[in-house]
């Protein structure tokens, strides 16, 4: 509530702006008048303001890259297996799911099982980057 007294004719209200920190867009502040009395009218009912972000961003887009850390090529019945790295790299701040493609002749369930995705069926899959997680994930 701002309060006039009798015969003053300016306000002012001080908004302190607190920096942050955290790199982010813009951010708006609106003041809105409302219910005046003593029989006052309102003719600009609003202001709004602009608070500029000031932070620099340290991180850039995340980007999520695939490869395959085993041998191309793998035996039937041998000791090895397949393993698919995918490495974030970038902004990792929040928590990222990438989804991809599953292709080729062999067929999951009699030709292979794959551990380690967050979710995998004979044509899709994805995997999931817990947020701060600078790392990689694979699956295999």
């Amino acid at each position: 509530m701002v309060t006039f007294a009798a015969g003053e004719i300016t306000k002012v209200i001080t908004v302190n702006v607190q920096g942050d920190g955290i790199p982010e867009a813009d951010e708006s502040f609106t003041i809105t008048l409302t219910n005046p009395t003593n029989g006052a009218s309102l003719t600009a009912t609003s202001a709004t303001d602009v608070i500029k972000n000031d932070d620099i961003q340290t991180f850039s887009t995340p980007t999520v890259t695939p490869s395959l850390t085993s041998p191309s090529t793998v035996t039937e019945d041998g000791p090895q297996n397949l393993f698919y790295m995918f490495r974030r790299t970038g902004d990792v701040t929040n928590s990222q799911t990438v989804n991809f493609t599953v292709g080729g002749t062999a067929t999951v369930g009699s030709d292979y099982v794959q551990r380690g995705a967050t979710s995998f069926t004979a044509t899709t899959g994805s995997v999931t980057f817990s947020a701060g997680s600078e790392g990689s994930d694979s699956f295999h």
